[in-house]
């Protein structure tokens, strides 16, 4: 008979990615599914922040007249993109540098 918590349900890994989301962390991310990984290791908790920028220029816009929503939205995601590019660049340089040590959940 298998344990209870052998295989994730999808309960669990929906609690595990809004922890990620919330705090920027899973606990034991050694087990953690892909998704939450790459929601750790690209710091998705702090996103919010440049989406917010992005809605925010997207509502200057506006004030000029009609726009193209299809640039507005890619606008955005090229900014999440980076930010999130940043976030990993800027963890592997301090895990290179030994800023960051080796069980530092985003190295």
């Amino acid at each position: 008979m298998a344990e209870p918590n052998s295989s994730p349900s999808g309960l669990s890994i929906l609690k595990r990615w809004s922890a990620a989301l919330r705090g920027c962390n899973v606990p034991d991310i050694e087990h953690a599914d892909s998704v939450s990984r790459w929601l750790v290791i690209s710091r998705s908790c702090v996103l919010s922040m440049t989406l917010t920028s992005a809605l925010i220029g997207i509502l200057v816009a506006l004030q000029g007249g009609p726009i193209h929503w299809g640039y507005a939205l890619l606008s955005a995601a090229g900014l999440l993109i980076a930010h999130a590019s940043n976030n990993m660049l800027n963890d592997w340089t301090d895990s290179r540098r030994g800023v960051d040590t080796e069980n530092s959940p985003r190295v």
